[in-house]
């Protein structure tokens, strides 16, 4: 193995195959020495905060989810190594590190001869667009800021009087990026909706398909097929709504003026609308 040194680039790509040998969603070369690395991925708004762990052909790093900065906020362990291996945090995606890349300078001579990539990704530097949201939760810091995805940081200590949602945004122009749609409440936190049957069900979040969902013109839909008002998989009627409550979480108004409600670890049903029941709260998580 090859140990890494704080002023290296460590090439790393990420899969949905336990073998990394599918095609990569992603390959980003991590500049360690960036002060806060950010990097986009579809519409995915988030944050690595400092915390490089630098080990023997191993990169950790913590991943600050749904943020513009490198702030405080959700956080996750990531990892990569030589080897292919599955994250123990959040989504459980696939990583491995392609490529250790030695540079003999230091990290403050190449960040005045200006040689360090702190921003890649799909959109680096594209200025953040809030009238492209559908719905957004809390206000993120810097809104004018790049609509990065993740940042890492290396700059040090979480800002704790931060409390910035467990949440995410998305955009009209990426119909294509899927979520899970997990409860809201403490029992169903780790429960999705789940469209394995023709009626919507709730089951525990596994990461199949069948609990993956996209939007597409306030339409929730599996491939060609949407959510209807009465919770089933069918051909695509009128639009929901999807609108933030609070600052963590979405409610869904089916176009029959009812919202979805999960009523429990198994069971989603429509109900009147009511802001205080907490099973129409719902997480909306993108999946990476």
């Amino acid at each position: 193995a090859q140990q890494i040194a704080p002023n290296d680039v460590v090439q790393v790509s990420f899969h949905r195959d336990p073998t990394c040998s599918d095609a990569s969603t992603q390959t980003l070369d991590f500049d360690l020495c960036c002060s806060c690395f950010r990097f986009s991925r579809v519409i995915v708004d988030s944050t690595s905060k400092e915390g490089y762990t630098l080990g023997d052909g191993r990169l950790g790093w913590k991943l600050n989810h749904f943020s513009h900065t490198c702030g405080a906020g959700q956080i996750s362990n990531k990892f990569a190594a030589l080897t292919c291996g599955q994250q123990e945090e959040g989504r459980t995606y696939y990583t491995i590190i392609r490529e250790i890349r030695k540079r003999a300078e230091t990290c403050d001579e190449l960040q005045s001869q200006n040689k360090l990539k702190c921003e890649q990704g799909e959109f680096p530097g594209v200025p953040y667009d809030a009238s492209k949201e559908i719905a957004v939760g809390a206000p993120t810091p810097n809104l004018s800021a790049d609509p990065v995805s993740s940042s890492a940081s290396k700059t040090g200590k979480e800002d704790k009087a931060k409390k910035w949602p467990k949440m995410m945004s998305f955009r009209t122009e990426c119909p294509a990026q899927k979520f899970e749609l997990r409860g809201g409440k403490k029992a169903t936190a780790n429960h999705c909706l789940d469209a394995t049957k023709k009626r919507l069900t709730v089951a525990k979040c596994n990461g199949k398909s069948e609990q993956q969902f996209q939007f597409d013109g306030g339409h929730i839909k599996q491939g060609d097929l949407c959510v209807s008002a009465t919770l089933t998989m069918s051909a695509c009627g009128k639009p929901h709504t999807v609108t933030a409550s609070g600052t963590t979480f979405f409610n869904i108004k089916a176009s029959n003026g009812k919202c979805f409600n999960m009523v429990s670890r198994k069971k989603v049903a429509a109900a009147k609308c009511n802001a205080k029941a907490k099973g129409q709260k719902f997480v909306i998580t993108p999946v990476l």
